[in-house]
């Protein structure tokens, strides 16, 4: 019997042969498996234009706000400022510390995230190092999107310096570190989140929970598979893990049938369904069929 392996196309399709074709990658190796699952999720939601704000100050402090909540709420927090014209460094800086609560308390945890944000915008305005490698003086369009320091003559500093000077502000972890090196700094630095080791794991290219140990994984494949390890490249395929994350490849109820790298996926070609049926509808549903004929014919006494 001729056993035929498993290739990748440069155009993100999977083909099945006996010998290597043409532009074609074994899939088997997983930095092409790294390049197959971002030109298939690229093809399948196409840009995601992430992080959505008007300046670079208002995506740092969309990231510190976003710790543990969901963005629409932060989204709520970032209006609130914006109408009260509370959203600037300076701003935010010198004004009391309860006004400012008042104005975040959407986001939750208003009271940590008031100080954090303020102990933020003080060593903004105090340190000229973290403003001009953080902080471009050029200002969006109103409605663009993406990362805001790559224009020309934008400073930079050594990424491993500027992240160890993130991560000693009190609140301010991996995640968000890198978070603001690559969508405020413009730093190629890959964001590993919840949705990013869900995602790896259920596809079987690691098992490891640790950040560090992810985030590298990321850098080698990106750079040994073809994938240009830029900051621009590691913007996109974060914004399109997420997506995926939050509209097919859920937590609870993956729907498996519609992923776009199903075949790529050992979680999505495993023989069991019963891990990724929907959840039941109604509550009589939870309930069993066992007790729904008992609750039909059951007397409920009368309110009063």
């Amino acid at each position: 019997m001729i056993r035929k392996t498993v290739f990748i196309r440069r155009d993100g399709k999977s083909i099945r042969s006996t010998s290597t074709p043409h532009n074609s990658y074994p899939i088997a190796d997983s930095r092409y498996r790294i390049v197959l699952l971002y030109r298939r999720l690229y093809r399948h939601y196409g840009p995601q234009h992430w992080w959505p704000a008007d300046t670079a100050w208002e995506m740092m402090v969309g990231a510190i706000l976003t710790q543990n909540t969901a963005w629409t709420n932060v989204e709520k927090a970032i209006a609130a400022l914006k109408r009260t014209d509370a959203l600037s460094v300076h701003a935010i800086a010198h004004m009391p510390c309860k006004h400012l609560e008042k104005l975040i308390r959407s986001s939750g945890y208003f009271r940590q995230k008031a100080r954090r944000l303020q102990e933020f915008a003080r060593a903004i305005l105090n340190d000229h190092a973290l403003r001009r490698n953080l902080m471009p003086s050029s200002r969006r369009k109103p409605g663009s999107r993406g990362i805001f320091g790559l224009g020309p003559g934008f400073h930079r500093g050594d990424v491993k310096t500027m992240r160890d000077r993130l991560l000693s502000f009190n609140g301010v972890g991996p995640e968000t570190a890198d978070s603001i090196l690559l969508y405020a700094g413009g730093y190629p630095t890959f964001v590993v989140d919840a949705y990013t080791r869900r995602i790896g794991q259920r596809l079987g290219l690691f098992k490891t929970n640790d950040y560090d140990e992810i985030q590298e994984y990321f850098h080698q494949r990106c750079r040994g598979g073809r994938l240009a390890a830029r900051a621009c490249q590691y913007n996109e395929f974060h914004a399109l893990l997420v997506r995926l994350a939050k509209e097919i490849c859920t937590k609870r109820h993956p729907r498996c049938a519609v992923c776009p790298v199903r075949d790529i996926c050992k979680f999505g070609m495993k023989p069991s369904p019963a891990l990724r049926a929907p959840s039941p509808a109604s509550p009589r549903e939870r309930a069993g069929p066992c007790l729904l004929p008992a609750l039909a014919g059951r007397r409920w006494p009368k309110a009063g």
